[in-house]
């Protein structure tokens, strides 16, 4: 198909206040914004939920969202195989790209200028939106369909998973493959933490966390299927976790569990962080679930916030903060190093790159010891067999 170009924003970005958009089954995506009393403690019930706009905009569910760091775009995908662009800042829709031909399963945005989409068809895109939103790349990336992906904080890696079972990480800068490891169990989602350092692998009922070298960190088991993740903290030292039966629970970086919140009555379809107000550093979850309720928490407590209702079946939540966390951290790292040399510099970056692959190599190999421990056992019994 051809892609539908546009023009991308060009005045001087500014950071608004917390807003999130919401996808639902109803085909719509509306915008949100937090309003918060300043005069009252924060432990206190001091937000409330506003509705800016809401829009259908597919011809059938809304399966993805993605919000850029400033919260100005918005990006929502659609079993109808589209994407469409928001500007929420102008509260407008501005553009629509075409080049999937499967249902839009994952979407992400690294700067307010690319985006990254996966799809049924197996493929993810990179779109560019220097000057116009286009297809800058294309990667067959999946048999069967991709279904989650992430971006590394420096924007170079990007980690998937599909209905193919296997784990791949991919190299942004050549569009190409740099390695794979296939997984015991078909992984639903992937997800980077916000340093870079770690990353969530989940499956049915349970998480797996991995270090960059691939070491296993912890393993969750929970009691329902797993539906939705998010990192909380600026390094992501606690986890929040949204499931079929509809709990939402919050877990230490240890394995145990922190608090266990109750409010909605069925599944929980999608979780968010929201920082309370573009002044401050402090942040809240919201939750999403398919009895159209969105629940905001306050994480240091466990208590709800406030809740609102009357937004049909909710499939997808998505606000700014997550995408600017993990890329401010990775642009301070880079603020530290202004006094290293550029070959110094590559180096840093070539090391990093290779400790991430050499963990996912490391995995690999863990996961095929038992293999080919069977294996010899196999040819001794034969060669016993054949001296006979």
């Amino acid at each position: 198909r051809a892609t539908h170009t546009t023009k991308r924003m060009t005045s001087k970005v500014e950071f608004l206040p917390a807003r999130l958009a919401i996808g639902t089954y109803e085909h719509t995506v509306s915008g949100l914004e937090l309003e918060e009393n300043k005069n009252i403690e924060e432990e206190k019930n001091d937000m409330k939920i506003a509705k800016l706009f809401r829009i259908e905009a597919h011809l059938s569910a809304v399966t993805s969202l993605a919000s850029s760091p400033s919260s100005h775009l918005v990006a929502s995908g659609s079993s109808d195989e589209t994407i469409r662009l928001f500007d929420i800042a102008q509260l407008k829709d501005f553009s629509a790209l075409y080049g999937h031909t499967g249902e839009i399963t994952c979407l992400e945005f690294f700067g307010e200028g690319y985006l990254l989409s996966g799809s049924g068809d197996g493929t993810i895109i990179i779109w560019s939106g220097n000057p116009t939103w286009e297809e800058a790349g294309k990667i067959a990336a999946h048999k069967g369909g991709v279904l989650s992906l992430s971006i590394h904080p420096t924007g170079k890696l990007a980690l998937s998973v599909g209905k193919d079972g296997y784990l791949k990480l991919w190299n942004l800068m050549t569009c190409s493959l740099a390695h794979k490891i296939k997984l015991r169990h078909v992984s639903t989602q992937v997800k980077w933490s916000y340093d870079g350092n770690s990353y969530y692998v989940v499956s049915q009922k349970e998480i797996k966390v991995y270090d960059s070298h691939g070491d296993l960190m912890s393993n969750l088991t929970l009691g329902s299927k797993i539906l939705a993740i998010v990192p909380l903290g600026s390094t992501g030292q606690r986890l929040a976790v949204g499931c079929e039966n509809g709990a939402v629970t919050v877990w230490n970086s240890d394995g145990t569990l922190q608090f266990q919140m109750e409010g909605h009555k069925r599944r929980v379809r999608a979780l968010t962080m929201v920082r309370r107000n573009k002044e401050s550093a402090s942040t809240v979850l919201v939750s999403g679930s398919s009895d159209g309720q969105i629940i905001v928490w306050n994480t240091k407590t466990g208590k709800v916030i406030t809740k609102a209702s009357g937004y049909g079946r909710i499939t997808c939540i998505s606000s700014s903060l997550e995408c600017s966390v993990q890329q401010s951290l990775h642009g301070s790292k880079k603020k530290t190093r202004k006094n290293v040399s550029r070959k110094n510099e590559k180096k840093i970056q070539m090391n990093t790159d290779s400790q991430v692959k050499s963990g996912l190599i490391k995995r690999k190999e863990k996961l095929h010891v038992n293999e080919s421990i069977s294996k010899k056992k196999k040819r001794k019994k034969l060669a016993k067999f054949q001296s006979h």
